[in-house]
């Protein structure tokens, strides 16, 4: 007598549940980093640093800029570290609003992208000889610009963006960014 169906359901049976379990594990990878996003995203850890220092995007509200010439005037740091694109534009903004020029240090050419600005925050850091920087974001990417300093060597302390609220398709995206950047690099 043959008894293949029965063992055909069982490897059927084995291969479910191991899809359910990547399945589970997979989804409490993505609700543990989305909760890490919301937690970083409302925790404010400005202090006094060598440098402030900010990503400037393509997508960067202007509200990134005024927040780190606050924390500027209120003393946090003398000196300012600016990388991403668009940098001519954003210099000339922070200048207008009355920063000294020479207080402000950003790359000779744009940054390729998020990982990129971050290496050049770094490489900026190590000439001025920083230690540490405390960097400006918007909420949502907060946790994943801090993973990236620490990956290029910097001490950073965040300082959230002030009025950036958290909602679900900004947690979803920053937590997938977060974990193509953990997992393949950027």
């Amino acid at each position: 007598m043959w008894t293949g169906g029965a063992t055909v359901g069982r490897v059927l049976l084995r291969l479910l549940r191991a899809v359910l379990v990547v399945a589970a594990v997979v989804g409490l990878a993505l609700l543990l980093v989305g909760g890490l996003v919301v937690v970083q995203g409302q925790r404010d850890d400005t202090r006094r640093a060598d440098a402030i220092a900010g990503l400037y995007l393509a997508s960067s509200p202007p509200a990134h800029l005024d927040q780190m010439i606050q924390l500027y005037r209120q003393g946090y740091a003398a000196r300012l570290f600016l990388a991403g694109n668009n940098l001519d534009d954003a210099e000339a903004l922070l200048v207008s609003r009355g920063l000294p020029a020479e207080v402000i240090f950003r790359p000779d050419e744009d940054s390729g992208g998020r990982f990129a600005a971050m290496q050049d925050i770094a490489a900026l850091a190590a000439a001025e000889e920083s230690r540490t920087i405390l960097l400006v974001s918007p909420s949502d990417d907060l946790l994943l610009e801090l993973k990236m300093s620490a990956d290029t060597g910097l001490v950073a302390f965040g300082s959230p963006l002030p009025d950036t609220p958290l909602d679900l398709p900004d947690v979803l995206r920053s937590t997938l960014e977060y974990w193509r950047y953990v997992l393949v690099g950027w």
